[in-house]
């Protein structure tokens, strides 16, 4: 992740890196799934941490409008 932090802020588990094949990220209401983004996974709780390089960019990029592709969603509210 290129930060210092190496323990998860929930459970105190170990983090280690890896590659997040589809990030789901909301801005301002909106859902987006981000591929490819490096991340660290907590090994006991399984929490996953993004850089704020990582953040930055994905902001930069959604407000730029540099979408490679939509997919539409089906949503279901569980009741």
């Amino acid at each position: 992740m290129g930060e210092n932090l190496r323990a998860c802020y929930f459970c105190g588990g170990r983090l280690r890196d890896i590659m997040v094949g589809s990030f789901d990220y909301r801005l301002e209401g909106q859902l987006y799934v981000i591929k490819k983004v490096p991340a660290a996974l907590c090994e006991q709780c399984g929490e996953k941490y993004i850089s704020a390089e990582a953040a930055r960019k994905i902001n930069d990029q959604i407000a730029a409008g540099n979408y490679t592709e939509t997919e539409q969603v089906h949503v279901h509210i569980f009741e």
